[in-house]
């Protein structure tokens, strides 16, 4: 399905600083799981140049350089090519310590994503995600959690719609909502770590 199923098929979709047939490709064609991720990434960083400039003023540039790492590797998930170069290029200003030309690089940031984020605000709505209704029985839940723990370590974007038909079953508090951020964010290598917490707390046997 292609990601402009929503809309009338002669206007294909278009958004600015992404390459759509690259993401499609990395996603295996799904459609509807990349303009869901796509949404996120709207979400998430709507209003990230801003926060990046107030972290910077506060002087707390380990967590500038982990917010601009973040946004690096979700931007070159999503085929993002303008928003990865202009945030390697500031965090090589980081690394090196040039503290005059960070703020240089940081503008240059802010205007590759602010086009991308803007495109993104006019995507179509999500269709009404549907409500889980009574509960999984556990080898069942076991089994899918096992699927998506396997997905996870070989790095399969399947991970993301495997993730979503589980997300409404599993428990586990704080650690299942950081483990919903880090699937947003494509970090499958954490996630898989919070996997395996949940799987503890909830004490199934689900190999992770």
């Amino acid at each position: 399905m292609a990601p402009d199923s929503h809309r009338d098929s002669s206007k294909p979709l278009l958004l600015a600083g992404i390459d759509l047939p690259a993401a499609l490709k990395r996603f295996s064609g799904n459609g509807e799981l990349l303009l869901d991720l796509l949404r996120n990434f709207g979400k998430k960083w709507s209003g990230a140049g801003e926060a990046l400039r107030a972290t910077l003023s506060s002087g707390d540039l380990q967590q500038v350089r982990l917010t601009v790492h973040t946004l690096r590797g979700v931007a070159g998930n999503l085929s993002m090519s303008g928003v990865v170069a202009a945030a390697e290029a500031l965090e090589r200003a980081l690394k090196r310590g040039d503290h005059e030309s960070v703020p240089l690089y940081l503008e240059k940031l802010e205007n590759t994503l602010n086009p991308v984020l803007a495109g993104l605000e006019r995507l179509p709505p999500p269709s009404p995600t549907p409500v889980a209704t009574g509960r999984m029985d556990r080898p069942q839940l076991e089994r899918r959690i096992s699927e998506l723990a396997g997905l996870l370590r070989q790095h399969d974007m399947r991970a993301v719609a495997c993730f979503t038909t589980l997300r409404a079953y599993l428990e586990g508090g704080g650690v299942a909502e950081r483990l919903t951020e880090q699937i947003e964010r494509l970090d499958f290598k954490a996630a898989g770590k919070s996997l395996a917490e949940i799987v503890e707390l909830l004490s199934l046997d689900a190999p992770t």
